[in-house]
């Protein structure tokens, strides 16, 4: 086993032994280039839904999810693209550890560039409510914190 893997399981074990769960470990959460906090409210909702506090002092686990979105040119095509891509990468600090991540990109297309961006958020969003929540419960589930 190597060491950072041993140092993770040692981490749970010692947290679920000292009883504590995702409801009494807060964890913060940090989004980069949101758009209207649309990103940030989609886990923060999923957070909140699975009982756990966002943020705090000397938070241990932070949520850091980093939001690109950029033009994509279809030749010949008249309406205009662009592709999302959201990185959320659940990190433990103390042993500067990503835990859980979650990747994706998603492309839109519309009549101009700001539908197509907007069509990119939405889809995002629902990307996230479908998919996050499960993992995340899934994780903790299997690794107490």
């Amino acid at each position: 086993m190597n060491k950072k893997l041993g140092l993770l399981v040692m981490m749970v074990y010692l947290l679920a032994f000292a009883g504590c769960t995702a409801k009494t470990v807060p964890i913060d959460l940090k989004v980069t280039n949101d758009r209207d906090g649309k990103i940030y409210s989609a886990f923060a909702k999923i957070l909140s839904d699975l009982d756990i506090k966002i943020g705090g002092d000397n938070v241990r686990y932070v949520l850091n999810v980093n939001v690109t979105v950029s033009a994509v040119d279809i030749p010949g095509n008249t309406n205009k693209f662009a592709r999302i891509n959201v990185d959320a990468n659940l990190t433990d600090t103390k042993v500067n550890s990503v835990l859980l991540p979650f990747n994706f990109s998603i492309r839109e297309g519309h009549i101009n560039s700001e539908l197509a961006e907007e069509r990119c958020f939405t889809s995002a969003i629902k990307k996230i409510n479908d998919d996050y929540k499960e993992l995340l419960s899934d994780y903790l589930s299997k690794n107490p914190f």
